[in-house]
């Protein structure tokens, strides 16, 4: 039978994820390039304001993605609309 239907979300930072990542991860460049992806990001990720998210134009293009991968191999995408209240209904 095989899969055929997944629910995506995103990475979204709250301050304690965000210390943990900076204790725990010891590839600094890797880490800075993650972190820097959310200096413009949604300060508001999620509907909480402590939440930092990707741009919300980052995230359909990345959803995109996930959706033409998927599509490929019949698998229906759907993405959390909890967590991406600024995301047009379709997504």
């Amino acid at each position: 039978m095989g899969v055929k239907r997944i629910a995506a979300s995103m990475l979204f930072l709250r301050p304690a994820i965000t210390r943990s990542l900076r204790r725990h991860v010891t590839d600094h460049p890797s880490l800075d390039a993650l972190l820097s992806r959310f200096q413009d990001g949604d300060g508001n990720g999620a509907g909480r304001p402590s939440v930092s998210a990707l741009p919300a134009a980052a995230r359909m293009k990345i959803y995109e993605r996930l959706r033409r991968v998927a599509a490929r191999h019949r698998i229906q995408v759907q993405i959390c609309a909890c967590e991406n209240p600024d995301l047009p209904s379709q997504y």
